[in-house]
């Protein structure tokens, strides 16, 4: 069967997206014949997703977007509405052509923050089942208003198993809903040895992962030779929020140990795993840990229920109650030997029932060839609004809502034949090779913008490279673009180094109002200050034009200028 996947993100550091290249991987194992539809992500290409696709035979397709997910899931500056939409409808265009041409008989959406595929598919009435992963409240609450769509485009729709799938059956039939379990190839490893208890935590550091609640945990405990280790990027704001409250109360033994591959090689047979996060719908990480007989703490969210409740594993304590939390660190700490014990046990049995096979039984059950809905019928109706034609104007708008880097020939002249274009984004960074070039041109958007946070800088050693030459405006911090041709060219001949780090956060152009209307206060002000001046010049100008001209027209002035010139001719 020809299946075709609409992933969210095209990388693997989202637990959704793991799950489901799993599932990919296996029914390519089966003879299904698969494509995969994802963002481009130009700037930041997972290229280890990109070589897992090619090592399944799993046909990749990266098409050029400026936002993926719904527009709602996040907040659009007015301005880049319309260019959003135009790049929508051509994403919706290009899928439709994927489904003809290769004769697509199904079509998955992976998340409900995707919907590209979903009208594809009615439009060119194929079958198509959404993949839900999410929660309807809280960071991904906008889709509730969104549920009778997708329950009108979806022939089928798959639940997280648990909490998640018991939530949407208030939402949709239970004919339609089905329940599954999302698989992680958990790297089950025999962990090293360790020399003392440690507690880990991890995860991506964000508010939604919680990871303040367990260093005050941590302080409460009180018991500092014991190392708290967190494992894992995340976000700067609330890392730092995490790390001012540690200086605060000069809490010592912390560490921070950033993004790891895989974060199992550095845990040992003396850890305990605390996962106190907010919200998740089936936490892969603490499948992972009971996979590897780690004793485990974690919040009560619906995700970690559901996780345990399969498993029968791991020691829940309710979120925000950090006593608890400490109290139930205290008695693993003292029991460890024993916690220890019964986790290997667990292992053991979830190893047997967590395989690829047996989580990805209830797809191969339910993925059949059938013929769409009435309702989804009804749909392909609205074909011709997502076919390929686009109004001239926005094509216009999609090709001015660019990031254009042009680099220089031999002559240190820029041509349309070198350059390289990126989506125009709220904000972005990405690499520039800069190998057989003297200098390059940034042309960010061919739109009136403003830009803060514009730099260039070596990717070795940070060093921060000033523009050449800068077509624009300068207000406060604040790098105002507007007219024609503004750009910005910077020279590299001294620069030793083959790649530049390229970043930039763009404004609201409702600054771009008050801007302008700022320079119109001063413009104003300034003309009000010099008008009873000019009022005054014209004034003694017009009597001076007034003189002059009484001069040259009399006949003092007329008679001898005739005799000069008289005698000028007959020299």
């Amino acid at each position: 069967m020809k299946i075709l996947f609409v992933s969210p993100v095209g990388a693997l550091f989202s637990g959704a997206e793991i799950a489901i290249v799993n599932l990919m991987q296996f029914l390519s194992q089966q003879g299904h014949e698969i494509y995969n539809v994802i963002p481009d992500n130009l700037s930041k290409k997972d290229d280890k997703y990109i070589k897992m696709m090619q090592a399944a035979d799993i046909h990749l397709y990266q098409l050029s977007t400026l936002k993926w997910w719904w527009q709602e899931s996040t907040t659009l500056y007015e301005s880049n509405v319309d260019a959003v939409k135009a790049y929508q409808h051509k994403n919706i265009a290009e899928i439709r052509e994927i489904i003809r041409e290769k004769n697509i008989e199904l079509v998955i959406s992976n998340t409900v923050n995707v919907f590209q595929g979903a009208l594809a598919a009615a439009c060119e009435q194929v079958p198509h089942y959404y993949i839900i992963h999410e929660f309807p409240f809280g960071e991904f609450g906008y889709y509730k208003e969104k549920i009778a769509l997708i329950d009108q485009l979806s022939d089928k729709i798959f639940a997280v198993e648990g909490a998640l799938y018991k939530t949407l059956l208030d939402y949709f039939s239970s004919e339609k809903l089905i329940p599954f379990i999302p698989y992680t190839n958990a790297k089950v490893q025999q962990l090293s040895k360790g020399t003392r208890n440690r507690i880990v935590s991890i995860g991506g550091i964000t508010d939604r992962k919680n990871q303040l609640e367990l260093i005050k945990a941590y302080r409460q405990l009180g018991q500092f030779d014991y190392e708290l280790v967190f494992i894992g990027s995340g976000d700067k704001n609330y890392i730092q929020e995490c790390e001012e409250y540690i200086h605060h109360h000069q809490l010592t033994n912390i560490s921070f140990l950033g993004y790891q591959s895989n974060p199992w090689e550095l845990i040992t047979d003396k850890d305990i795993l605390v996962l106190p996060s907010k919200l998740e719908s089936f936490s892969l990480v603490f499948v992972e840990s009971i996979l590897n007989g780690v004793p485990s703490i974690v919040s009560d969210n619906l995700g970690h229920q559901s996780s345990g409740k399969y498993f029968n594993a791991g020691f829940l304590y309710a979120l925000g109650d950090i006593d608890q939390l400490v109290l139930l660190l205290s008695e693993t700490l003292q029991h460890f030997e024993s916690r220890k014990l019964e986790a290997e046990k667990i292992k053991e049995k979830a190893r047997m029932l967590y395989t690829l096979e047996n989580v990805s039984s209830i797809f191969l059950e339910k993925i059949t060839i059938s013929e769409s809905s009435k309702e989804k019928e009804s749909l392909s109706s609205l074909q011709s609004l997502f076919g390929w034609s686009l109004e001239k104007d926005l094509l216009e708008l999609i090709r001015g809502n660019e990031v254009t880097v042009y680099f220089s020939d031999e002559k240190g002249e820029y041509s349309p034949l070198r350059k390289l274009s990126y989506p125009l984004r709220n904000s972005d960074c990405f690499e520039i090779s800069i190998k057989d070039t003297k200098s390059i041109r940034i042309d960010l958007t061919e739109h009136p913008s403003i830009f803060t946070n514009v730099l260039l800088k070596t990717e070795e050693n940070n060093q921060e490279l000033p523009p050449s030459l800068y077509k624009g405006y300068f207000r406060e911090d604040k790098m105002i673009f507007y007219g024609k041709d503004h750009h910005i060219e910077y020279d590299l001949q001294t620069v030793q180094a083959d790649t530049v780090i390229f970043s930039y956060s763009k404004e609201s152009n409702d600054f771009y109002g008050e801007f302008l209307g700022q320079e119109l206060t001063e413009a104003q002000a300034k003309l009000d200050i010099l008008e009873p001046a000019y009022g005054q010049i014209k004034s003694e100008y017009d009597t001076l034009y007034h003189q002059y001209n009484g001069v040259i027209h009399s006949r003092r002035w007329t008679i001898p200028t005739k005799i000069i010139n008289f005698f000028r001719r007959n020299k």
